[in-house]
């Protein structure tokens, strides 16, 4: 009985691991969808951090998104050439009068190292009348862990900045060294 058990355990084990690798195999891998977070503006900041006490009595929206929709997005690092490359894009469903982002990639050094890092060259977006712009952080191929972050801001058609950061998910070695 115990022995039918066991064998008919480890047969439903083996059948949800195929199905599982079936349903997941052409999808899109985790590395392809990026971290995205919308721009907000810095009075809708500061409201939210007056009324943080008050939080579990009142229903308040922390963030006012801007007019044009506007989203900041982090791609998860990847090799490009003999480089490292981790890319930060800006979106906005309509031209705003100006987009600015940056985009650094940290490296992690390990604990003792002090933890993540970053390296390499800062990438910077920052232009006027877009609705989408790239910036990408570089640096050389290394055996190491990789995230990209991004921070910036939208001067949106009703004339407020607004603000984000957005961190990517974590390369292992995407150089495959």
């Amino acid at each position: 009985m115990t022995t039918r058990i066991t064998v008919s355990l480890l047969l439903i084990a083996v059948l949800l691991t195929a199905a599982s690798a079936t349903v997941f195999a052409d999808g899109p891998q985790e590395d392809d969808v990026p971290v995205t977070s919308d721009y907000t503006s810095q009075d809708a900041d500061a409201i939210s951090e007056i009324f943080a006490p008050l939080g579990s009595f009142l229903s308040l929206s922390s963030s006012s998104g801007s007019p044009s929709n506007c989203k900041q997005s982090a791609y998860t690092p990847r090799k490009s050439g003999s480089k490292v490359r981790g890319k930060i894009r800006g979106k906005c469903d309509n031209r705003v009068p100006r987009m600015r982002h940056n985009a650094e990639l940290l490296r992690w050094q390990g604990w003792t190292g002090g933890g993540w890092r970053a390296i390499g060259s800062v990438g910077v977006y920052d232009k006027r009348n877009t609705a989408i712009g790239y910036a990408y952080g570089t640096t050389s191929c290394t055996n190491h862990k990789f995230k990209v972050t991004g921070e910036g801001y939208v001067i949106d058609v009703d004339n407020v900045k607004y603000l984000t950061g957005t961190t990517s998910r974590i390369a292992n070695n995407p150089c495959n060294l």
